[in-house]
């Protein structure tokens, strides 16, 4: 599988990354029926590099944390 970082999500994908990233205790089955969608899609999408970037980039949004904000105490 090759990774497409110009890959646009669908509207379903866009709001299961809302979800895992706002909470992500919510279980894939929970996330499959509430979005209509069989739990083997859930399984794909998180498969799938452009929607695990976008489930990061969202939860790092949610948490307050801006890329470079944080850096390594040695």
């Amino acid at each position: 599988m090759s990774y497409n970082s110009n890959k646009q999500l669908t509207h379903k994908q866009k709001l299961a990354v809302e979800v895992m990233a706002v909470s992500p205790r919510f279980n894939q089955k929970e996330l499959a029926k509430e979005l209509g969608v069989c739990d083997k899609t859930i399984v794909n999408w998180l498969n799938d590099p452009t929607v695990i970037d976008s489930i990061y980039k969202r939860y790092m949004e949610v948490a307050g944390i801006k890329k470079g904000m944080y850096k390594l105490v040695g």
